[in-house]
């Protein structure tokens, strides 16, 4: 098994391919339009790629919105940019930042984007926080108080 990838799920398996993309697809049936992939970095790219091509369009005729949870950090192929051929990522990097500035000067706002080491807007998802960061006081969460 390739390092970095979980031992949970033989993705490299056709029939776990399937089943997936079978589970995928009854949630399309139902009227679901789009899927949030957790811990998509130990998942290998071709056999997300293999599965998603397997999924049906949405009940309203296009491709289903895809983002995958990719932390920051990790370089090459573990990079949140090498996960954009499947769909948009999860933008960590934009939460972490956005309470840096609550913390600092708020007026640094006026230039928050690209320039600020982001995803490309049409290939991520932003957040304030998440279930994953709310208890470890990296982002902005309720106990951030007037923040």
């Amino acid at each position: 098994m390739p390092a970095g990838l979980l031992s949970d799920l033989n993705t490299e398996s056709d029939t776990v391919r399937g089943r997936i993309a079978g589970y995928l697809n009854g949630m399309v049936d139902a009227g679901v339009d789009g899927f949030r992939v957790d811990a998509a970095k130990h998942v290998a790219q071709a056999d997300m790629a293999n599965i998603l091509s397997r999924v049906r369009d949405t009940t309203w005729g296009g491709r289903p919105y895809v983002y995958q949870e990719i932390f920051p950090g990790s370089g090459g192929q573990l990079a949140p940019a090498a996960f954009e051929g499947n769909g948009s990522v999860l933008e960590f990097t934009y939460a972490y930042k956005l309470k840096d500035q609550f913390n600092g000067n708020i007026a640094n706002l006026s230039t928050f984007g690209r320039s600020w080491g982001f995803e490309p807007r049409d290939k991520s998802a932003v957040m304030v926080t998440n279930h994953d960061l709310e208890r470890d006081r990296t982002t902005l969460t309720c106990n951030s108080g007037s923040k």
